[in-house]
Order: structure tokens, then sequence, then C-alpha cells
């Protein structure tokens, strides 16, 4: 994902058979390679001597929840032949604008706002607490309750309080917060403001 302050960007990464979220900086377990840059379809590494390594992504990922674990990108080889040993990149997450929209069951990412719409609309208590987050008046909190995978996959915490959608006020209305979701549907894309302890970054996302 893509968050600014750029140093908050983060990538989920297949390293040696193991699936992690790495931020900007952080080292790949059991190696000596640095995240050093994301962007949406490829992220950079560097090794020891800060030779850079590309690795890009193809399809974006299903958003159905068990599909996370599902299908990574063949390493890609620089043009003086080196390749990245025992790395991988899962496909890119197509993400909601919202956690409240985060585990839709189907595949389609425009039926799977549908489905968030729908269920915003006709039963927001069940289906927040079903994703993890609660409506505090004036935005959307991450709690502990939220699937391990949706918080990896958009990079979001417990605690962390979700603002606004695309400049939107959310955790105030579901109704209107369905209308938001909409709007992303109709766009295709979404930037998410996120408070963060004292922090307040802005994720980016597109399907």
């Amino acid at each position: 994902l893509l968050a600014i302050p750029e140093s908050l960007s983060s990538a989920l990464l297949d390293v040696n058979g193991e699936v992690k979220n790495y931020r900007i900086g952080d080292t790949l377990k059991d190696s000596d390679y640095t995240l050093v840059a994301v962007a949406w379809n490829e992220i950079i590494i560097a090794d020891a001597t800060d030779k850079e390594t590309v690795i890009r992504m193809v399809e974006a990922m299903p958003l159905d929840q068990s599909a996370m674990m599902a299908g990574g990108v063949s390493n890609q080889r620089l043009q003086d032949g080196n390749m990245l040993p025992n790395a991988s990149l899962p496909d890119q997450p197509n993400t909601d604008s919202q956690p409240a929209a985060g585990a839709p069951s189907n595949n389609d990412p425009k039926s799977a706002i549908d489905e968030a719409v729908t269920e915003l609309q006709e039963n927001p208590a069940n289906y927040l607490s079903r994703m993890g987050v609660m409506a505090g008046g004036d935005n959307y909190q991450v709690t502990a309750a939220m699937p391990a995978n949706i918080r990896n996959r958009l990079g979001l915490e417990s605690g962390d309080r979700v603002l606004k959608v695309n400049g939107q006020s959310v955790g105030g209305d579901p109704a209107q917060d369905a209308r938001v979701l909409q709007q992303v549907k109709q766009t295709g894309e979404a930037q998410i403001e996120v408070q963060r302890g004292d922090q307040v970054i802005t994720i980016r996302q597109q399907f």
C-alpha cells in the first residue's frame, strides 16, 4: 500500500515461504535485502551494497479472504542477470475504501463493494462487528477483532482511526458511508485518511 508520508508505505511479501507486511526500511527475513520503495505495480529492494532489485506485480489479489495467500509473482531478473533469492511478491491487494468494507466474500471488487453497500444500509451493526471496526461518530476505529489478514493487506493496526475517504468524513452515518463506497466504485480508487497515534496518514488504494 502507498501512504503519505512515503516512509509509511508497505508491501506484503512472501520471503522464504513466510508472508509478512514490510514497511520501507525493513529488512527482509533471513536476507540482506531492505525494502526501499513501493509503487502501485512494483517494489524495489536493495542489498547491503545498495544494488537495487525491482519486483513487479501482475494482477490484483482477489478480495476473498481465503485467497489471501494465493499466487505470488515470479522474481524478475535485473539487466545484469542477477535474481533476487527466495523472495516473491503476492499480487497487490485491491481493497474497498474503508475497513468496514474490507472482507467481502466475492472475488469481484465491484461486487464486493456492492455487498458492503448493502450491508451498511441494511444491517450496519452486525457488519461492522464482523469486520472488527467500531463507528465512533466521526471515524471508524480498527480493533483487534479485525481479521489479521485484512489488517496486513491494508497496512492497518489495532487502534487506527479511519477519518475520511476521498475527502468525506465517515463513521457517523452508515447509509452515507454506503454512498461514499458507491462513489469509490465509480472512480475505481480511494484515498483513506487514517489517524495513527499522533500522526495522520493517507493510504491510497486502487482496484
